[in-house]
């Protein structure tokens, strides 16, 4: 029995590994492959309503320290986004939401970037504007102790919600390539 111990524990070990090598394999692909594969979460009409009655109530304070209600937006759609500058995911997606805003005009679509950091949030939202090429495209929110975040029960980010009318349309929980065909084609969709 002795003799098959050292056998059998590196076969463990190696059956192991290849399991292991096989999630991380499958983990490892490009940003719009793990965009994909993440797609929209499921919420339930009880969640969706939660949602849209938040949204409906919400006065969020602008890094302009404007008070700013997201449903009195005069835009067809609004895509709620909640990032932070040390978010890794959240930095990939954001050219993508920078250039579907660019396609559309205020009255069709505005994005509502909720901002999540929580020390020197305004230098950290300004330098990485910059950095990423945002102007005045998006409604920048400030979210530094996550009053936000937490009434929508967020706990990991980035997190997409699009609201139209005030009903929820799509919620998406991680990274969205927002110029992907699949999501264009919804935003065209919505836009009708």
């Amino acid at each position: 029995m002795r003799k098959f111990l050292p056998v059998a524990i590196f076969g463990l070990i190696f059956s192991s590994v290849l399991v292991l090598h096989a999630i991380f394999d499958q983990e490892t692909s490009t940003f719009a492959e793990s965009t994909a594969k993440l797609g929209v979460k499921n919420v339930s009409t009880t969640e969706n309503k939660k949602f849209e009655d938040i949204y409906a109530n919400a006065v969020w304070p602008s890094e302009k320290g404007e008070k700013i209600t997201p449903s009195k937006l005069k835009s067809k759609i609004q895509i709620v986004n909640f990032w932070a500058s040390w978010c890794l995911p959240c930095l990939e997606e954001m050219p993508s939401l920078l250039n579907l805003k660019k396609k559309y005009t205020d009255d069709k679509l505005q994005v509502i970037a909720v901002n999540t950091d929580d020390e020197d949030q305004m230098k950290k939202l300004m330098k990485t504007m910059k950095k990423l090429g945002v102007k005045n495209e998006f409604v920048h929110i400030l979210d530094s102790q996550s009053k936000i975040s937490d009434t929508f029960g967020i706990t990991a980010i980035p997190v997409t919600m699009v609201f139209s009318n005030g009903k929820l349309l799509e919620y998406n929980n991680g990274p969205v390539d927002f110029q992907s065909g699949e999501f264009v084609s919804k935003v065209e969709k919505w836009l009708k």
